[in-house]
Parts: structure tokens; sequence; C-alpha cells
């Protein structure tokens, strides 16, 4: 670190800083004839008498060095340079604080002073002085330098930190906006997506550091920090990501005793348990590069909740030579940020922490912006690197430590989540909430968490937070999302579309048993609903997640509305939808409700006007082509009588089921599967298709190789059908 302004210790004249004297406080000389030690003040000489021979050591105060950062303090170490002509070395004094004991005051005693490069020094006075003389040795040496530095009489001496960046102007952008401080910063390491998702991840990283410094009394139990595990397919950027904000406080490599980071790549077994370069986990920041290096570390789930980590090891009394217990404790909880491919997670570390999800961008333009970032990437240079990391460090250790909830702010956190009675991670999901909102808060220096701030914290992590409560992760509310755009909804009794699991693993390209397994969980969790007829279990969404999706959707879209809410009477029980919404469907759904009245402005060509109900099923089978035994079970015997009417017709396809689609003279003409997947060659496939499997048609007749997909050079996806052969046909 460069040499920065010195300012005085509080109570010690500038005199004792700006004088070299200042060490040297004078004292008379003695003589002795035969062993002897003289520190001769006066002449700035250390003498050494043994057996008559005499080595006389010079000395002259040369300045002060900077120490480690450490509570908010830069120590300051003064530098003598030694010599015994002509060879001389430099001599550089440290201070370190003594235990103290108990009855005894405090003063300067409390502090010892030592050469820190005692070795080096006495080795070279040594080697100067063996080819005249080997009487003297090194012992001799090391005892007259030992002498020497307490009789400097020294006082510590340190730069108070915020003294120091008072006037800085990374100090003032700081704290004017502490965000977009950080956001700027980071674009030296990452490019921004237009939805903001990127600079949400950011956020989330700086809040959890700011929650590492947050107080939390020994009676605490539960989650007092932010915790993330950002999610993402492999080289979307999320460790890029992480340490575009990580980078900028100190880490253990830095110039500090006091670090705020602990960057790991891996963690052994049992290292949290053992850790002994810190007495405490608070204050601290613990990254660990991805989640699986975490396989079969121990106490991490006590690290992340509980407090302090307690372990009862065997050891060897030295005295005795017996096994006896000793109990190593490490206090504390840090801030946990890691990072995930794989998408299964150990359910005590899911049940602790939030997923944001980092989406892979296939967008093009977006490519080529980080390519170029790559490419054109310069970094900081070291002097202004260093600064940026003194000014953040004094940042974050002068926010508050403890804001305090409100009843105000509480209202709004219990109106949310009083919305989701299913949820069973209910308190985790709060105390999550909490350590958010404490931090909004802090870096906003107020000393109580405002309604405001839990506004922010919602803003931008609702459906992380929501989905935590749930344990489910982003890829299980991508499945939800899948069923309702697909229409595989019970809205009551009366009134349902059912899937079959097998169809459904198919569609989510999953294991049959993975998606069991996974909507068994959402089935408990009174998402999804299950019927099960013979041997094959069918799935449909409940009102209670189409509550949970719209809660989302419309934190994802921004909505002013999002915390606002209307009851409805369903045949399920009453069940809470969103302003805009009655019936708990956007707008875009293409299935309307079905009053039993006629649908105005629906006729067909012949004149006949269809009622809702029959409009319903015929825009229904025009998007989908459904099964018959489907489309039957979601809207009765109204489906025969359309039929009977000639509005619809069946046909069976290569797969031996009965499918249902539009007469000949409104659709292209379908005789099997074959036909199916013929009818569709050459089509474009959008990319909100392609991300929800949309015409299902389509990805049907692709997993079963019938067809495939053509990327063309202006970056579309093209369905060409394979044409079989005559002996095929």
């Amino acid at each position: 670190m460069k040499s920065l302004p010195q300012m005085p210790q509080s109570g010690v004249p500038h005199s004792k800083i700006d004088s070299e004297k200042s060490h040297h406080v004078t004292k008379n000389s003695r003589e002795t004839s035969d062993n002897d030690i003289i520190i001769d003040k006066e002449n700035e000489r250390i003498i050494v008498i043994k057996n008559g021979r005499r080595l006389e050591i010079e000395y002259r105060f040369s300045g002060y060095i900077e120490g480690k950062v450490k509570d908010m303090k830069i120590p300051l170490f003064p530098q003598y340079e030694l010599s015994v002509p002509p060879q001389s070395v430099m001599a550089t004094i440290r201070y370190y604080k003594k235990e103290q004991k108990k009855g005894e005051s405090q003063g300067n005693d409390e502090y010892k002073f030592v050469i820190a490069n005692l070795e080096e020094v006495v080795e070279k006075i040594y080697e100067k002085k063996k080819s005249i003389d080997r009487h003297i040795t090194t012992k001799d040496i090391t005892t007259a330098l030992e002498m020497w530095v307490n009789e400097l009489e020294l006082q510590p001496m340190y730069k108070d930190v915020l003294e120091v960046v008072k006037d800085w102007d990374e100090w003032k952008k700081i704290n004017k906006d502490p965000i977009n401080f950080f956001l700027e910063l980071s674009k030296n390491d990452t490019v921004d997506d237009d939805n903001g998702i990127t600079k949400k991840l950011k956020i989330a990283t700086l809040l959890s550091i700011v929650s590492s410094h947050l107080k939390r009394n020994k009676s605490d139990t539960g989650i007092v920090r932010v915790h993330l595990i950002l999610t993402g397919k492999s080289s979307a950027g999320k460790s890029t990501t992480i340490k575009s904000i990580l980078k900028y406080f100190y880490e253990r490599r830095d110039n500090t005793d006091d670090p705020i980071v602990f960057r790991n790549t891996r963690l052994t077994q049992n290292a949290l348990g053992y850790i002994r370069s810190i007495d405490t986990f608070d204050g601290r920041v613990l990254f660990v590069e991805q989640i699986d290096n975490l396989e079969g570390v121990k106490y991490l789930r006590e690290a992340l909740s509980e407090g302090v980590i307690s372990t009862t090891v065997p050891v060897r009394d030295p005295k005795t030579e017996e096994m006896k217990d000793q109990e190593v404790i490490v206090e504390g909880e840090p801030a946990f940020i890691s990072t995930n491919v794989v998408a299964s997670i150990d359910t005590q570390i899911l049940n602790r922490t939030v997923q944001p999800y980092l989406p892979s961008s296939g967008d093009k333009k977006f490519k080529e912006k980080k390519r170029r970032k790559i490419w054109f990437k310069k970094g900081l240079d070291d002097e202004q690197f260093n600064r940026i990391k003194l000014v953040t460090y004094a940042w974050l250790k002068s926010l508050p430590d403890d804001p305090e909830p409100t009843e105000e702010s509480f209202e709004l956190v219990n109106k949310i989540f009083g919305r989701f009675d299913n949820a069973d991670n209910d308190s985790r999901a709060t105390e999550i909430t909490k350590a958010f909102s404490r931090a909004v808060a802090s870096l906003r220096r107020h000393d109580k968490i405002e309604r405001e701030d839990v506004e922010f914290v919602m803003k931008l992590f609702k459906k992380d937070i929501i989905l935590m409560a749930h344990y489910m992760s982003e890829r299980d509310l991508e499945i939800l999302k899948w069923l309702k755009n697909h229409g595989y909804i019970k809205e009551d009794e009366n009134k349902a579309e059912y899937i079959e699991n097998a169809d459904l693993s198919r569609s989510l390209k999953l294991l049959s048993k993975e998606t069991m397994d996974i909507m068994n969980s959402m089935y408990n969790m009174g998402l999804v609903d299950k019927d099960i007829i013979g041997k094959k279990v069918y799935w449909a969404l409940t009102p209670y997640a189409l509550t949970l999706i719209q809660e989302i959707d419309l934190t994802e879209l921004g909505s002013d509305e999002a915390n606002e809410v209307i009851e409805t009477e369903t045949g399920m029980g009453t069940v809470g939808f969103f302003r805009g919404d009655e019936r708990g469907r956007d707008s875009e759904d293409p299935m309307p409700r079905n009053d039993g009245e006629g649908m105005r402005g629906d006729e067909r060509e012949d004149g006949e006007t269809l009622s809702r109900r029959e409009a319903e099923i015929i825009q229904f089978v025009q998007s989908r082509n459904p099964r018959l035994a489907d489309l039957i079970r979601k809207f009765g015997d109204t489906v025969n009588l359309i039929i009977s009417k000639g509005m619809l017709e069946t046909f069976v396809a290569g797969d031996d089921e009965t499918y249902v689609r539009l007469p000949k003279t409104e659709r292209s003409p379908v005789n099997n599967i074959n036909d199916i997947c013929a009818s569709f060659d050459g089509r474009e496939i959008t990319e909100e298709e392609y991300a929800s499997e949309t015409p299902i048609e389509v990805f049907r007749c692709l997993r079963n190789a019938k067809a495939y997909m053509e990327n063309t050079e202006d970056g579309k996806r093209i369905y060409r059908y394979i044409y079989p052969t005559e002996r095929e046909k």
C-alpha cells in the first residue's frame, strides 16, 4: 500500500510523530571492563562487551512503515538503520497487544515491541563481526538488540482509517450512492443484461456482504445473514458476477489483519470446525467457488444458522501423556455465498439460502458484448485498487450494525407471507427477508427497518424468497409455468385437465422417476393435484399454484399491484388472487371462463352461434390437437356433442391413441402421426415457443426422431420434418 498521510494517535502530540528523537530518550552511558551491554542513546550506539572484546552497532531512525489494517486503524511501525560500518541493515519494530492479566491496569505496558526481522538483522551483523572476532555470538547480539528495543520506550502509533479516506472522492461517492458505486466498478468485469438480472445478482452479493457485519447476539439463533447460492448453467457467468463485487473487499491475502472475504476453491471435510486464523465468523463472508465443492463438508448447516460450531476432540495431555477431551469452539455466523450448476442441493442447505438464477443468454449482440469486454478488459492499477479496498472497508465498518424492525415493516411482510399458508419453510423465509431488510436499512444508514427497505427487498428478491419458502428451485417454477401455459389446471372439482406423468417427463426432458419425485414434492406443498387411474399418475395445477405464479409474475413485471390481494371463492375453498385478475389467470390465457352464455361475435361461417363452452373447446383443440380422453376429462360430455355436430373430428395416430382435431375444411390434411409431424414442416419456432415447448406436437415429433431443428444464418430456428421412405410408410 502506498504511504498515506500520517495521523497522530489520539492524545499523542505531533512532536512524538514528527521528531526522530521521540524514540531517543537520552540516558547516560555506563562502562564496564569485562562483560556488559550498553545502550548509548546520546550517540545512538549499542555496545556489546565480552571478555574484553567490543562490538559497536550504530543506529539511526529511518521513518515509519504502515502495518496491516485492523479495527479501523493502520498501525505505524518505526524502522531503524543498524550498521557495523561499512555494512548496514534495516530493522523494523512491530508491536503486539499482550493478553491482559486480571487486575492489571491498562497502559503502554500492554504492548510488546519486537524486531520483526530479528533473525535477518542478527545474521548480517554477525557475518560482519565474525570476520574480525568470534568471541561475541549471535545470542549476545540478540540479547543486546532486545535490550535496545526496550530502552527505546516506544509508543503505539497508528492512523485512523476514517481520517485517511474522508477527503477522497471514492469516499464521497460510496456514501452518496453505494449501490451504483459498486455497479459502476463491476462493469470492469461483466456485461449487464437488458432485463436487469445481472444487476440484481450484484446487489444480492453486496447485501450479503453488508449483512455479514450486522450485530448478532450470542443468544440469537436462526439466520441473521443473507446466504446466497447463485444457480445457472455452466459458463453463464455466475462466479464472475459474484467476484465483480467481492473483489473490492479485503481478503486474507490483502494487507489486513481484519479480512472481510474468505474465498475458497474447496473446503476439506472438517475445515469449518478447525479454523484458527480468526476468532469468530461474525463480520466474515465465506465464499466457496461451487457448491459441489462442499460435498461431505461438515458443520456448514451450523455455520449458516446456529451461530457457533462446537466440536469435542480427543487430545493427548503433554504432561501426563493421557488422552482427554477438548472442546474446539468457533463462534459466529458468516454470510455464505456459492454457485451451483447441479440441480440437487442438500435440503438443510437449501432451506437456509436464497438461490437467485442467472440464465445463459443466447442473444448474439449480448455475446458479442461479452467477447468485447473480455478482449479489451483492463483492470485497475494496484494503487487505485488498494485505495478502493480501504474505502470499502471504512464504509462497511461505519454502517449502522443493528437496524431495529418496526411494526409497519412487519405488517408488509406479514401481508405477503400470509398468502402462502402452504409454505413449509415460512420461518426460514421470514428470517432471510429480515436479514435482507436489515442489510438494506444498514446500507441506507437507517437505524430502523422502514417499510421502504422491505419494499426494496421485495421488488428484487420476492420471487427467490417465495421459492425458498416452498423448498422450490427455479426449475420447479418453470415446471409450474409450463403446466399453466399448457392448460393443465384444476380450477375446481368440475373443471380440470391433467397430464400423465410419462407425457410430462417427455415434455420436460426428464427421467420419469425424477419427474415423479419433483411432482410429489410439489403435491405435498399443495401446488399440484394428483389423480391416479390404474397404474398411471396424472398431474394438474391447483389454484394455490396459480396464486404463487401470479405473485411472482407481478413481481418480475415490477407491478405496483403486486402487494394487493382480493379473495375469491372457488370450488376448492377461498383462494387469494391478485387485483386485475379475479380468475387467477393472466390476460393471455387461451381459455376463458365457462359461464354457459353465448360468446358475442363468436360465430361460424354457416351462421351457427357457438356457446362460450363450445368456443372454449374449439380454441383449445386448435392450439393442441389433444387426446380424446384428456379432452373429455377436462370439458366433459360437451366434447362428444361438438364432435357429433361436425365441429371437431377424431383420428387415430401412430401411437394408437385417439386424438381430436378441427375438420379438414379448417385445417391442413392430417391422417396419422407422420401427417401431424409433416404439417409443421418449415415452420419457424420462436424463442418463446422453444423455451415453453409449444406447440407440444412439434417437440413430440423431435423426441421421436421424426424431425430436427435447423438454425439459419440469421439466428432463426426452423422445424424440418424427416419424410419417411416408401418402406417406412
